[in-house]
């Protein structure tokens, strides 16, 4: 399984962050929400159907399920034909869960349209991904690093691409053995004030950047540096650049905005962008690579 770790991840309740002169509680309809990550070269995720909660009320996915819908991932070809249909099947464990049933994988720098219809209804749910190019961490200049010790961690990685833009990474980090004995001074502070618990930072993201932010080396990759900021314990980690989809990214910078990273009115706030029609959510996707580093404690700290 793919290692994106992204915060938003089963991210219903961002869907329903509005802006305060667009919509009037009163009349706000329940939408179908659509959440699906693919990953290249991984097979087909499942796609998890629901309703949207009501402002004020709590997101529950197994009370706001959807049944019974008929769910297809396409294939397009080039020029925007059907190449190949995938239906997928309502699992019997967990209602509104729907699972392929082809082992095929999902092919990188192609487009995939999901649509999901109804048999005791005209709505009608699409939406549309091109997958990113995979790409190979190619060298990782050490495998054990000192915290804020002279070094960083250090990776070069071959390059990415994706139709008209430059490749946009999310770079994302897992301890894997996080306890309040393993804890940074950075992280010790935070949590001996009670801001935040151990599992609040297990795992960190960093916001999303272009290539361009990248030192490009001659042989055409990009060699890029983990902050410190992302390390909360010593011990072993996991550490994930995520090339992401259009989707995905814009979603990611909006629901940044609405968690602060602005200086806008609370009536001022854009809704979060999401290219579903006919509801909302996220039809999305990512290439990914990971390499497993040790943090040493700095005995001079």
């Amino acid at each position: 399984m793919a290692r994106i770790l992204l915060p938003i991840l089963v991210a219903a309740s961002a869907f329903l962050l509005v802006s305060c002169d667009t919509v009037d509680p009163d009349v706000l309809e329940p939408e179908y929400l659509v959440e699906s990550y693919q990953v290249a070269l991984e097979p087909i995720k499942p796609v998890r159907l629901s309703l949207t909660a009501g402002i004020g009320e709590t997101y529950d996915f197994s009370k706001l399920a959807v049944s019974g819908a008929n769910v297809q991932i396409l294939l397009l070809d080039a020029q925007g034909g059907i190449e190949k249909t995938y239906t997928l099947r309502e699992s019997r464990d967990e209602k509104g869960v729907y699972q392929a049933t082809s082992s095929d994988v999902v092919l990188p720098t192609r487009t995939y349209r999901l649509e999901i219809t109804f048999p005791d209804n005209p709505d009608r749910v699409t939406a549309m991904t091109t997958v990113p190019d995979t790409f190979q961490v190619v060298q990782m200049k050490s495998d054990t690093i000192v915290y804020q010790g002279d070094e960083q961690l250090e990776l070069r990685l071959t390059r990415s691409s994706y139709p008209g833009r430059q490749t946009i990474f999310i770079f994302t980090t897992e301890a894997l053995e996080p306890s309040s004995g393993n804890l940074t001074p950075f992280a010790r502070r935070l949590y001996d004030d009670g801001e935040v618990g151990i599992e609040d930072l297990r795992k960190s993201t960093a916001p999303p950047l272009n290539e361009a932010n990248y030192e490009v080396n001659p042989d055409g990759t990009l060699t890029v540096w983990m902050p410190w900021l992302m390390i909360s314990f010593y011990g072993r980690h996991v550490s994930t650049a995520n090339a992401i989809d259009d989707n995905l990214y814009d979603f990611t910078r909006s629901w940044q905005v609405q968690q602060g990273g602005s200086t806008l009115a609370p009536g001022e706030i854009p809704n979060i962008i999401d290219h579903v029609e006919g509801g909302t959510g996220l039809f999305a996707s990512y290439a990914s690579a990971s390499v497993t580093f040790v943090v040493l404690e700095n005995e001079e700290l």
